[in-house]
């Protein structure tokens, strides 16, 4: 076989097992996001494969991995289903009603935060299932999510990792350090960027506890600056209950600062600038649940 022959699928239902195979690593991962048992995706995958007459693709140590022929039909196939999912939508017409469930990650922090805003969103839409996955888990190991999970979407703050994965940027939040009144008056304030290594920190915990900050003077210098404390956690809510609470020094978005709870020091330093994206498959561009979500989502980036 030279080529794949994609007109001669009879069955799209096989397709997108497939596809779905491949985007995922698994049988079991594909049956999981398709709502289908793994005998069902794994009889879809062989009846593919007797019909091409040739094997699609081989199980490594870890995962599924497609076949040169299967890399071809994948390519095809994707644009084919592309297709079906636009046409569809064209006929159902543009004014109707946004149905169907919505499946994204978002960040512990803008969680909570974005509360009333879903809210608001469900009760404008009272067609759409929204299911939210809260996790604080680097946007590397979100991104493998999209896949075998079945999510359309993942907010994602920070560098973002080479990935088919397409984006939009969001928002660009700048990040102070800032403590409650009643930390400072207890401790003082810092005066200079390595006074940081006297106070209490609140460090966020990723693959180990942070050790170091970033401090950026108003040329943009960076100065990393050894940072600890009792307090530390894996969990940027927990992170931002604490500052709040008076533990220690934290990093937190400019605008938390105006409300009087805390209080902005070193102020002419600054933290890092993060990037908000929203990330999706390519797949799903166009998408009018993805337009709907990223519409919001920019509706409510002063909560970021």
């Amino acid at each position: 076989m030279s080529d794949p022959d994609v007109a001669g699928l009879r069955d799209l239902d096989e397709l997108r097992a497939f596809v779905q195979i491949v985007d995922s690593g698994s049988m079991t991962a594909a049956g999981r996001v398709l709502g289908q048992t793994t005998n069902v995706i794994s009889r879809r995958l062989g009846r593919l494969e007797e019909r091409l007459g040739v094997p699609l693709a081989v199980r490594t140590t870890r995962r599924l991995q497609p076949t040169e022929e299967g890399r071809r039909l994948y390519v095809r196939a994707r644009r084919i289903l592309d297709e079906v999912a636009n046409a569809e939508a064209e006929v159902r017409g543009v004014g109707e009603e946004l149905t169907g469930e919505i499946r994204v990650s978002l960040p512990t922090l803008v969680a909570e935060r974005l509360g009333s805003t879903f809210a608001a969103f469900l009760e404008a839409h009272p067609g759409v299932d929204l299911r939210l996955f809260v996790t604080d888990r680097p946007s590397s190991a979100v991104l493998r999510d999209i896949a075998e999970q079945g999510l359309d979407a993942a907010l994602l703050i920070g560098p973002v990792p080479t990935s088919s994965i397409v984006t939009r940027l969001l928002s660009r939040v700048r990040s102070v350090f800032a403590a409650a009144p009643a930390y400072l008056e207890a401790h003082g304030a810092p005066k200079k960027p390595d006074d940081l290594s006297d106070h209490e920190c609140l460090c966020y915990i990723g693959d180990r506890v942070q050790t170091e900050w970033s401090v950026f003077d108003r040329k943009g210098q960076e100065t990393v600056v050894p940072v600890r404390g009792r307090f530390a956690a894996s969990d940027s809510r927990v992170l931002a209950h604490a500052l709040l609470g008076g533990q220690g020094i934290g990093l937190t978005g400019e605008s938390r600062c105006k409300d009087g709870r805390l209080q902005r020091v070193l102020p002419k330093h600054e933290g890092p600038t993060f990037d908000v994206r929203l990330g999706y498959a390519a797949s799903r561009r166009g998408s009018r649940r993805i337009d709907a979500l990223a519409a919001l989502l920019l509706s409510a980036r002063d909560k970021f």
